[in-house]
């Protein structure tokens, strides 16, 4: 007689095992097999995060982002896209490696301490919210747990004032449908009442933080956590951050760019 399946998201990770026979490495194992070694602090543009050389940054930022005004102050990253970074990214997205996230999440919490000055850095670490559907298959919010590890090295609260608005994924989207994808984030609906009609957010419930971080584990053309910081600013946030495992490689410096998986 077959037992109930009490946990979906539990058995389907089982059956994976059993049919494709993968099995998750103790973390220290996983690091020694495959270094994961953080970029130096001048190996990106520290607006946009996209690999620079000598000379490509003034302090206007780099030939991808100067001259143009954006909702977040800087961005910081642990490496580019691709290699040991990207086949770690996708484990924690498929494999629903939790303890891979976590380990991430403190690498990039560390390169945030290095590359933000004191009075830059959070009081509050947001992550980019994944859509629910999606979130309920994979059984894991990678951008989550990566928060977590952020949080953690740099000691401030997790703050989740998001939600995802059900729609097209990112991956199905080219880079130009990607930007003019504007409305996929939104304040969670107890704040929404607050934001309709163009109305700014009454001070007694604006947010009590000024300075936010907000964590992804990819950036792409950065569209998404420009919206996640109009949203936050339309919240009482005054400066945002963003800090990602890995951003993906300009189109316009290499000629071609992978599309991310999210």
């Amino acid at each position: 007689m077959h037992r109930a399946i009490t946990n979906p998201i539990r058995w389907l990770t089982s059956l994976e095992r059993d049919l494709l026979g993968w099995e998750l490495p103790p973390i220290d194992v996983a690091f020694t097999e495959v270094p994961i070694v953080a970029d130096p602090l001048d190996a990106w543009c520290p607006r946009c995060g996209i690999s620079v050389g000598f000379g490509e940054v003034n302090e206007g930022g780099c030939a991808e982002c100067r001259g143009r005004l954006g909702p977040i102050q800087g961005t910081v990253r642990v490496g580019e896209y691709g290699g040991g970074l990207a086949q770690r990214i996708l484990q924690v997205k498929h494999m629903r490696w939790f303890g891979m996230a976590r380990r991430l999440g403190v690498i990039l919490g560390n390169q945030v301490l290095s590359a933000l000055r004191p009075d830059q850095l959070p009081e509050a670490v947001v992550p980019i919210p994944m859509p629910q559907v999606r979130r309920l298959v994979r059984g894991i919010d990678h951008a989550d747990e990566i928060a977590h590890g952020v949080s953690q090295v740099l000691k401030v609260p997790l703050w989740r004032p998001l939600w995802h608005v059900p729609g097209r994924t990112q991956v199905s989207r080219s880079q130009s449908e990607r930007r003019r994808a504007t409305h996929r984030l939104e304040a969670k609906r107890r704040l929404l009442h607050f934001l309709t009609d163009g109305r700014s957010v009454p001070r007694e419930h604006q947010s009590r933080y000024r300075r936010v971080l907000l964590v992804d584990d990819v950036r792409t053309t950065g569209a998404t956590l420009e919206q996640a910081a109009r949203v936050l600013r339309s919240l009482g946030v005054s400066e945002c951050w963003s800090a990602v495992v890995a951003v993906a490689p300009s189109p316009r410096r290499y000629g071609s760019c992978e599309r991310e998986q999210d």
